[in-house]
């Protein structure tokens, strides 16, 4: 009888008392990347085959300033712990090349800053179930410098 007068008032103080969800605006700057990558340079929904995921390139201004992608979409990836790897042209792509370049996690409407290290050019996307150990998928031959 005292745990049915008693729980329900901790259950409710409990929830009162929970910090608010972060919103864009509440990160410390170094991680709100929407307000760095403001230049929209390309999009294309084409790049993965049977997949409806837009990729976005972005960049910190549109005539400079390093790159970033952003993905949207992808619901249909049912993979545990997806990551997003950058190929160079002529990498293979049956496996994690030694020469792929992590860009970040797979989440949509997540900004992914393309490091400075890599060459930008012509290359591919990969999705890599890291608790799988296998690719999930690569894209279409894809130019960051022209999307």
């Amino acid at each position: 009888m005292t745990l049915g007068i008693f729980l329900p008032i901790v259950f409710a103080i409990g929830i009162a008392a929970r910090k608010p969800i972060p919103n864009v605006a509440a990160l410390p700057p170094g991680l709100n990347l929407w307000g760095k990558f403001k230049a929209e340079i390309g999009s294309d929904y084409t790049l993965f085959d049977g997949l409806l995921i837009e990729v976005i390139v972005r960049r910190e201004d549109r005539n400079g300033g390093e790159y970033a992608v952003e993905f949207s979409g992808g619901q249909s990836i049912v993979k545990p712990d997806v990551l997003v790897y950058w190929i160079p042209k002529g990498g293979e792509t049956n496996k994690l090349p030694a020469n792929a370049v992590l860009l970040g996690g797979f989440n949509s409407r997540v900004v992914l800053p393309v490091p400075t290290s890599v060459t930008i050019g012509e290359g591919s996307f990969m999705l890599y179930s890291l608790a799988e150990q296998q690719v999930v998928t690569v894209s279409h031959p894809f130019d960051l410098k022209h999307p």
